[in-house]
């Protein structure tokens, strides 16, 4: 049975590295760059301001990144 939206993206759940410097507009060096010279909550305030849903990310112990609700 198709899933059908109603005017929602469907949910992010994860991204990696070099999809999340994409959507960003930034390359996969700048990205950990950033993580690693900010805090959480920083990466998270830097990355908002760059997502074009003005999303933040959050960088999980995984390797991957998660949007922040």
């Amino acid at each position: 049975m198709p899933h059908h939206f109603h005017g929602q993206s469907v949910e992010i759940q994860s991204l990696s590295a070099e999809n999340l410097a994409r959507r960003l507009g930034v390359n996969e060096l700048s990205l950990s760059t950033e993580r690693e010279n900010k805090s959480p909550s920083e990466f998270e305030s830097w990355s908002r301001h760059r997502d074009p849903g003005s999303r933040g990310w959050r960088f999980g112990e995984d390797g991957l990144y998660y949007p922040v609700k």
